[in-house]
């Protein structure tokens, strides 16, 4: 009995808490032909079987089961038979899946708590995939998932406005609620979340992330560095609720690898706290012209530009482009040609953009340039963080095993390259200013 009774003072003092979750696990398609697959996922195309499905459902399963959460949000789900075979190897209870019958993949929740009730909600206007909500109760009050993947930017503008205003009608006064997934959109004037923060309804949760606080660390939720999954909490889940959003537990997950998506997730909790909402990342007017920024505010945002960038650093230079640094925090620029490595330089950029993966800049035409400021070590990264280092950023230094083109560098392995050709295999090698990059799907640093 007094054991019973302490874990009962336990629970009073510290709260019931439930993590949640969401992860684009990026095609995971199953070996069959079912007429909607992507070109490279039809079983012709050679590029797909049921041996690669296997392969990448057990380990996206395992990923899911590091996550640990009570309920995931997924996308890239091929169909209801690929959830099930999810759900069967992270033993989660309960599961929902929705998608038009034309879509090449849908979206999916995961639980194991029970849902007490989903719909789905699909729009007609416009082709893309459908809005998944599920319900749950949690310390005697329900709340509700929205489980969503947005048109990306390669499909028209108008469109994926259309989208976001469909979006705005289905959550518009709506508590106790959780928007989650791939929005498949950034933060900053041309975001197309500023209309659904700025009412500020909901909050997103990468306001309350170390990255904003610190601006040599990018956000960013894809390897390309663009930050495009967001989660939103409406705002009576700070301190206006039964239970509420656990302050600093808003993170990405490391142990993502096997996606191009990295997974993001929070606690909801029931402890008797009251913390305060963080400050909206909505711009209020998004048709404000922005005459300067900072590489570390616009890095993979697509619809950032046309800005301004003040004191950037040349730190390496190629026959396409160039990479510009301030800070430590790099980005390639596109057709920028007849600089050096040390020139600073004012720039104005009219584009960003996803390319092969990698986000970076191009049309920028050179304002002023300040001269060649010698050593550009005040500008490159101290040390690699496999999770934040970008296409773009610049190394002071490196150190690992060389061997047939790869290098292990704290554990990790990256392809390497130089411009002066193959690298012999070698142990314990140094490599001063490396360049990171995205080669062929693969991560790589360029070395001199």
């Amino acid at each position: 009995m007094r054991i019973l009774a302490l874990l009962f003072v336990a629970l009073a003092l510290f709260g019931a808490e439930l993590k949640i979750a969401t992860y684009n696990v990026e095609n995971l398609f199953d070996g069959e032909n079912n007429g909607n697959e992507y070109e490279d996922f039809r079983l012709e195309s050679g590029k797909w079987n049921k041996t690669k499905y296997k392969e990448k459902l057990n380990k996206i399963a395992g990923e899911i089961l590091e996550i640990n959460a009570d309920i995931i949000a997924l996308q890239e789900i091929e169909n209801e038979g690929v959830l099930k075979a999810l759900a069967n190897k992270t033993q989660y209870k309960f599961y929902k899946f929705s998608n038009p019958k034309s879509a090449p993949a849908g979206v999916a929740v995961l639980s194991k708590i029970p849902i007490i009730s989903s719909e789905y909600y699909r729009m007609s206007s416009v082709k893309t995939r459908d809005i998944l909500r599920a319900d749950f109760e949690f310390e005697g009050a329900r709340f509700s998932v929205y489980a969503l993947h947005m048109l990306s930017a390669r499909n028209p503008i108008g469109d994926r406005k259309k989208s976001f205003d469909f979006l705005a009608k289905i959550i518009k006064n709506k508590k106790n609620s959780v928007i989650l997934g791939d929005f498949n959109t950034g933060i900053g004037k041309n975001s197309l979340l500023n209309e659904i923060l700025g009412e500020g309804k909901f909050v997103d949760l990468w306001s309350d992330n170390v990255c904003f606080a610190n601006k040599l660390i990018a956000c960013k939720s894809h390897d390309s560095g663009a930050l495009l999954d967001h989660i939103l909490l409406s705002d009576d889940f700070f301190g206006k609720a039964k239970f509420g959003y656990k302050k600093g537990s808003f993170k990405a997950e490391s142990v993502a690898q096997s996606s191009d998506h990295i997974a993001l997730s929070f606690v909801l909790s029931s402890e008797k706290i009251s913390p305060n909402k963080p400050k909206s990342l909505a711009v209020q007017n998004p048709n404000l012209e922005l005459k300067e920024a900072q590489i570390s505010e616009i890095y993979g945002d697509v619809n950032s530009a046309p800005f301004i960038l003040k004191n950037a650093v040349v730190t390496y230079t190629n026959k396409h482009g160039s990479a510009i640094s301030q800070g430590g925090k790099g980005v390639f620029v596109y057709g920028l040609s007849g600089v050096s490595v040390g020139d600073k330089l004012d720039l104005a950029v009219q584009k960003a953009k996803i390319y092969r993966k990698k986000f970076e800049l191009s049309e920028a035409k050179i304002l002023k340039n300040h001269g060649n400021i010698g050593s550009i070590e005040k500008y490159t990264l101290k040390e690699i963080n496999y999770h934040t280092i970008s296409p773009g950023d610049v190394v002071a230094q490196i150190r690992g095993d060389v061997t047939d083109g790869q290098i292990v560098v704290n554990g990790r392995k990256y392809k390497i390259y130089s411009k002066k050709g193959k690298i012999k295999n070698q142990k314990n090698a140094k490599f001063n200013n490396a360049y990171f990059t995205i080669y062929d799907e693969q991560k790589e640093f360029i070395v001199q």
